[in-house]
C-alpha cells in the first residue's frame, strides 16, 4: 500500500513538473514554448552565473549558424536558397538578418576608409569661400579613394576648373553656402551619403528579386526564392568589397592592385547560383540573368545619384 502511494505521489510530481503555465497568456501546456503565444518557459529570476552560461551557449550557437550560413551562401548559392525555401531553415541564419549583419560592417568600413582617404588628402583641397567659380582654380590634386575599384575614386588634376551656378540669387547663395560647408567638412557629407545609401539597398534588393522573378518565374513561381537569391548576391558583393578595403588598409603603400580582380567573381557567382537555382540551359540562364542585372544596374545608378543629391541638400 505504501509503495502504491509513493508511486502515485511520484507520478503527480512528474506531471506537475512537466506542466507549465505561460507567464504571458496563462496558457497551461507541456514543453519549452507556449503553443498559444510562443513565449519560452525561460525565466530571468536566476543567479548571474546562469546568465553567463546561457550567453556563452547562445554565442556558440550563433557562431555555428553563422559559419554554416556563410559557407553555404558562398559555395552553395542556388542550392542554399532551395533548401531554405524548402523548409530546412533551422540550420541557417535568416537571410535578411545575415545581410544586415554583413552590411553593417561593410558600410562601417566603407565610411572609415573614405574618411581616412579624405584626411590623408585634405591638404590638397583648396576652397575659396568667396566664389564657387574659383573654388578649384588650383593645380593641386584632389584625391578621394575608398579603396574600392570604381567606387568613390575621384582624381582631379586640372589646372583650372570653372563652375557656373544657375537659378535665382538666393538659390545660388544657398548652394554656395552648402558647398562651403561640405568642403570644410567632407567627412560629414560622406557619412550621410553612406547612411542613405545603406537605406537604399532595402529597396534595391527586393527590386533585383522582382527582376529575377520576371525572367525566371517559369522555373521558380514564388517571389521569395528570387528575393533570397538577391540577398545572397549582395552579401557576397559586400564581402568581397570588405576584403578589398581591408587589403588596402593593411597595405596602403602597395604598388599593385591585384585584389581588384576579386570583383570578377561576382558575375561568375551570380551565373553559377542562377544555374543551380533555376536549372535551365546555360545560354537561357545567361541571357535572362543579364537582362535582370542590367535592369537592376539602371535603377541602381538612378537611386545612387538621387542619394548623392539628397545627401547634399538635407
Amino acid at each position: 500500500m505504501e509503495i502504491e502511494d509513493a508511486t502515485i505521489k511520484l507520478s503527480a510530481e512528474e506531471a506537475q513538473r512537466s506542466t507549465e503555465i505561460c507567464e504571458n497568456c496563462e496558457t497551461i501546456f507541456e514543453g519549452n514554448f507556449c503553443p498559444h503565444c510562443g513565449q519560452s518557459i525561460k525565466t530571468f529570476k536566476k543567479p548571474l552565473k546562469f546568465f553567463i552560461l546561457d550567453f556563452a551557449g547562445n554565442l556558440f550557437a550563433f557562431d555555428t549558424r553563422f559559419w554554416r550560413t556563410f559557407t553555404s551562401v558562398l559555395f552553395r548559392p542556388g542550392k542554399m536558397v532551395k533548401e531554405y525555401v524548402g523548409g530546412k531553415r533551422v540550420r541557417y541564419m535568416p537571410p535578411f538578418r545575415f545581410y544586415v549583419f554583413v552590411s553593417f560592417f561593410f558600410f562601417l568600413l566603407m565610411n572609415f576608409t573614405a574618411n581616412k582617404s579624405i584626411q590623408k588628402n585634405k591638404g590638397n583641397i583648396v576652397f575659396n569661400s568667396e566664389s564657387i567659380a574659383d573654388s578649384l582654380n588650383t593645380s593641386d590634386s584632389i584625391e578621394v579613394n575608398s579603396g574600392i575599384p570604381g567606387f568613390l575614386e575621384i582624381t582631379e588634376k586640372k589646372p583650372k576648373a570653372t563652375f557656373t551656378l544657375v537659378g535665382s540669387e538666393d538659390d545660388r547663395g544657398n548652394l554656395s553656402e552648402r558647398l562651403n560647408e561640405i568642403t570644410a567638412n567632407p567627412g560629414f557629407y560622406m557619412s550621410r551619403f553612406f547612411k542613405y545609401l545603406s537605406w537604399s539597398f532595402f529597396f534595391l534588393m527586393p527590386l533585383l528579386g522582382f527582376f529575377l522573378w520576371l525572367v525566371f518565374k517559369e522555373s521558380e513561381p514564388y517571389y521569395v526564392s528570387h528575393f533570397i537569391f538577391a540577398i545572397n548576391q549582395h552579401i557576397v558583393l559586400f564581402f568581397l568589397l570588405i576584403i578589398i578595403m581591408l587589403i588596402n588598409l593593411i597595405f596602403p603603400d602597395k604598388k599593385s592592385s591585384a585584389e581588384n580582380y576579386l570583383m570578377a567573381l561576382i558575375p561568375l557567382y551570380a551565373y553559377i547560383g542562377a544555374w543551380q537555382l533555376y536549372r535551365r540551359r546555360w545560354f537561357s540562364v545567361f541571357f535572362r540573368l543579364l537582362l535582370a542585372i542590367s535592369l537592376y544596374l539602371f535603377f541602381y545608378l538612378i537611386i545612387t545619384g538621387a542619394v548623392a543629391f539628397f545627401a547634399l541638400l538635407l
